[in-house]
């Protein structure tokens, strides 16, 4: 068994995350163009993630005539929290720091 990979990173408030398995970039076209994944959610701006979803759907199954040849799982997850500015912190409210874990 293949040993899970992991990676950890930051979202941006009003950034969107899209992650899908290989199912959704393998659908070609009559002509044997595969399906532009990146070129799908470029119309779907502020909507909710589940838009997004639905938007690649029906991307997907437009050129393939409505038959998808591999499974496909798809998750959009979108920070919609709002950016704060950075204020100075009372003193004694400020916590410390952790101490990096020596655990691997």
């Amino acid at each position: 068994m293949a040993k899970p990979w992991r990676s950890a990173a930051r979202l941006p408030p009003g950034e969107t995350l899209v992650l899908h398995t290989d199912g959704a970039e393998e659908p070609r076209d009559r002509r044997g163009r595969f399906f532009a994944l990146d070129a799908a959610p470029a119309g779907v701006t502020g909507g909710a993630p589940a838009s997004l979803v639905r938007r690649v759907h029906e991307e997907l199954l437009r050129p393939t005539g409505g038959r998808l040849a591999d499974d496909i799982a798809l998750l959009v997850v979108r920070n919609d929290r709002v950016r704060m500015p950075a204020q100075p912190a009372e003193p004694g409210l400020r916590r410390p720091r952790p101490a990096p874990s020596s655990h691997r």
